[in-house]
């Protein structure tokens, strides 16, 4: 089933901030950290610190690129943070692991340099944040990073050892980047985000602003296209289809399996994949008259006689629905705790600036 253009929101547009006291909503862990370091999650698992500054790095087993220029040697101190010297080598290592989109994206060289600096005085800052508050890490912290991070990559230990290899890394040095990216996220877990809270009123606010864009439906569907329709290859009739497709229906009655029947009679080239499940969507995603029958529908329910759209008719089977606040209060709850999780990482960050002595050299 052809789709329209996908309007849902991203998890960064905000609602309007209520003053109202109120008793929060509890919060589960949903932060991005996560229990992977940032810096060996996969790209759509981005450390909270990269996303404070909008970039994600290349983390380990993706590509490298080559090409970033400087009039800089390697040795050549950029900065330092309470003493600590950040190198140019240290700017290009960052620079040369950023994904290859961010160049795709047509994202110049000078942003994308000035970001990885960010990057790299946050994460030293949050390094000797750590050290100060003394934070400890075990090695059964680290070994359960490391086999997490090896079964979400679906390797086994041969692959990961080649992918270490590959990286110029041993056992003993993944080990100890491991190390400092859980005492950063302990840091960042203790300091910044134990406090977050959501309320019902803000929980309230954001549903009723993107309603639409919140209520899903997960349809099946059976097409019988015909002679004149888009993209259909069928020579038979409109009366012909319309028969074939009300036939269907009543074998669907007497109990035959709607996915078999998918496969079978749908000409629709995804139903031998997906037995005619178009998965979840939104308002606006699909067809106009496909949509309106969709939502009309209760979960369990299938619509009494074909749908005609453009593209033939329609067998239309509602699977679930989310329509109420409850359905989608958990999904409201992770995205606004996400973006309050940004803001308050963004400005401890910034106070943790405002006290280091930071000099450029």
């Amino acid at each position: 089933m052809p789709k329209k253009e996908n309007k849902k929101l991203k998890s960064s547009e905000k609602v309007n901030e209520t003053k109202i006291e109120e008793t929060p909503v509890p919060v589960t862990s949903t932060h991005p950290i996560g229990r992977v370091p940032g810096d060996f999650l996969s790209l759509d698992k981005k450390l909270i610190i990269i996303a404070v500054i909008g970039i994600a790095l290349l983390l380990l087993f993706t590509f490298k690129l080559n090409g970033f220029s400087s009039f800089l040697s390697d040795n050549d101190v950029v900065l330092t943070v309470n003493g600590y010297e950040i190198t140019e080598e240290d700017i290009q290592e960052e620079l040369s692991n950023l994904p290859s989109y961010y160049l795709s994206a047509g994202i110049d060289e000078e942003t994308l340099r000035n970001a990885v600096i960010d990057q790299l005085i946050a994460k030293q800052l949050l390094e000797q944040q750590a050290k100060e508050l003394g934070v400890t890490v075990t090695d059964e912290e680290i070994q359960e990073t490391i086999d997490t991070l090896m079964q979400e990559a679906g390797l086994t230990q041969e692959e990961f050892d080649q992918r270490l290899k590959e990286q110029g890394l041993t056992e003993e040095s993944l080990a100890s980047l491991v190390k400092d990216q859980i005492a950063i996220n302990k840091v960042i877990e203790d300091q910044a985000l134990s406090n977050i809270e959501i309320t019902e009123n803000e929980i309230q606010n954001y549903f009723d602003e993107t309603e639409d864009l919140l209520l899903d439906v997960r349809a099946s569907h059976i097409l019988i296209c015909y002679d004149g329709a888009l993209k259909c290859e069928q020579t038979r009739s409109k009366e012909e289809a319309y028969d074939l497709a009300s036939s269907i229906i009543e074998m669907i009655k007497q109990g035959n399996d709607f996915g078999e029947l998918a496969v079978e009679h749908s000409d629709d080239p995804s139903a031998e994949l997906n037995s005619g499940d178009l998965g979840w969507f939104t308002k606006g995603q699909m067809v106009p008259e496909f949509e309106a029958v969709a939502f009309s529908l209760n979960a369990g329910e299938m619509a009494p006689v074909p749908i005609e759209t453009d593209y033939g008719y329609h067998i239309i089977y509602v699977i679930d629905k989310k329509e109420t606040l409850e359905d989608v209060k958990d999904e409201i709850v992770q995205t606004l705790t996400f973006d309050k999780q940004q803001i308050v990482l963004e400005e401890y960050i910034e106070t943790l600036k405002e006290a280091a002595n930071i000099k450029f050299e």
